[in-house]
């Protein structure tokens, strides 16, 4: 494991991406573990990168409120698996963004307290997460509970 701070360059880019989903970046610091990149933004693991994708973490859905992140609500019962880490079958679905497209980056809630549980990426589009009763919805990114959570927040 490496940690150093970012440079201006990587440090702009991060900032650019981070303006996608309207989440503040100050400065960053970088953690390196085997195959991913963990940005500390803000103190916080605000992104992770692997597998050639950024994304942001349910850590940066909780602390920065005016994010525009695209949203997918769940029903109670999902929770506690998506907690655990399971990805998000449709059958869980209450309601999602209609602009979501597989492939996108996406929050996921719950239907009660309307809390973000989990970051993940879409495998269907937004329609198709509220209209299908089966199959694989989102791919579980980072949740509330995950090793990054267990690590920074007390």
């Amino acid at each position: 494991m490496r940690r150093y701070k970012l440079g201006k360059k990587e440090l702009k880019r991060i900032r650019n991406i981070a303006m996608i989903w309207n989440i503040r970046v100050e400065e960053c610091d970088v953690i390196e573990e085997s195959r991913k990149k963990i940005y500390l933004c803000n103190d916080l693991p605000y992104f992770v990168e692997e597998n050639d994708i950024i994304y942001p973490t349910v850590i940066a859905l909780l602390n920065e409120d005016n994010h525009k992140i695209k949203k997918v609500i769940v029903n109670m019962g999902a929770v506690k698996p998506i907690t655990n880490g399971a990805n998000v079958f449709a059958a869980g679905i209450i309601d999602a963004s209609e602009d979501i497209m597989e492939g996108d980056i996406v929050g996921i809630y719950d239907e009660k307290y309307g809390k973000p549980i989990a970051v993940g990426l879409a495998e269907m589009n937004g329609s198709d997460m509220k209209n299908l009763n089966k199959g694989l919805a989102i791919r579980n990114l980072s949740h509330i509970g995950d090793e990054l959570w267990k690590k920074f927040v007390r």
